[in-house]
C-alpha cells in the first residue's frame, strides 16, 4: 500500500539524524513515495513535496558523491511533471540545471548516461520551443 509506504519513509526520515552520511536517501526514499503518490492520485501537493525533498537530498549529499546524479535525475523528473501540470518555465529551466548536473556526476561511461542525457535533450528542445533559444537546441545536439 503506497500511503502505508510514505507513512514509513516520514518515520524513518524522522528518525534518521541529518547528519547521517546516508541521510540523503532516506530524503530521497520519501521524495520517490511521493512521486509515486502523485502519479497515482494526481494530487499536487504530494508532488510539491516530493521537490522540496529533491532539492534537501541534492543539498545533503557531497558533491563528490559517486551517487549524487540520482537525487538530481529523480528531482529533474518530478519538476518536469509540475512543468506538464502549470507549464512554469521555471520548472523547465531547474530541471535541466539537475539534469546538467546528473550528467557531470554520473560521466559518459555510466550506465544510466544514455538515458538522462535523452531526457535532458528532450527538456533542451522544449525550451527551445518554449523560448526560442537557439543556446538550447545547440546544447541538445551537443549532447
Amino acid at each position: 500500500d503506497l500511503e502505508k509506504s510514505v507513512t514509513l519513509n516520514r518515520e524513518a526520515l524522522q528518525l534518521c539524524p541529518p547528519n547521517r552520511a546516508d541521510y540523503w536517501m532516506y530524503l530521497e526514499h520519501l521524495a520517490l513515495e511521493l512521486h509515486l503518490q502523485y502519479n497515482w492520485t494526481g494530487e499536487i501537493s504530494c508532488l510539491e513535496e516530493s521537490i522540496e525533498l529533491g532539492r534537501s537530498s541534492i543539498d545533503s549529499i557531497p558533491t563528490t558523491h559517486a551517487h549524487r546524479f540520482i537525487p538530481a535525475r529523480d528531482l529533474a523528473h518530478s519538476l518536469m511533471l509540475r512543468f506538464n501540470e502549470t507549464r512554469r518555465i521555471s520548472d523547465l529551466d531547474e530541471a535541466i540545471k539537475w539534469d546538467r548536473m546528473a550528467l557531470a556526476s554520473c560521466g559518459t561511461s555510466h550506465v544510466f548516461y544514455p538515458a538522462i542525457s535523452a531526457q535532458a535533450v528532450s527538456r533542451l528542445c522544449m525550451l527551445f520551443d518554449a523560448r526560442g533559444s537557439f543556446e538550447a537546441l545547440e546544447e541538445a545536439i551537443t549532447l
